[in-house]
């Protein structure tokens, strides 16, 4: 699945209430962790996650994974 939001919506908490909407719905069907990735070049990106409780824990190529316990 990709997530983005247009670049003239973005500022309005859009981004972040689709991250909760998954998180819920991934915690609802009894996932334990959200796991994620994005470009090591999307800085705007990288803030996001981090700013949402997201870690990284491996980088491979280009790319960041990122990972958050949304559940015990």
């Amino acid at each position: 699945m990709r997530m983005s939001v247009v670049s003239s919506y973005r500022g309005l908490g859009l981004g972040r209430k689709m991250l909760q909407f998954l998180e819920q719905e991934a915690k609802r069907r009894g996932a334990i962790h959200m796991v994620l990735e994005t470009n090591q070049e999307w800085s705007d990106a990288i803030s996001f996650y981090r700013n949402n409780g997201y870690q990284p824990y491996k980088r491979e190529d280009e790319r960041i994974h990122f990972r958050k316990k949304i559940s015990t």
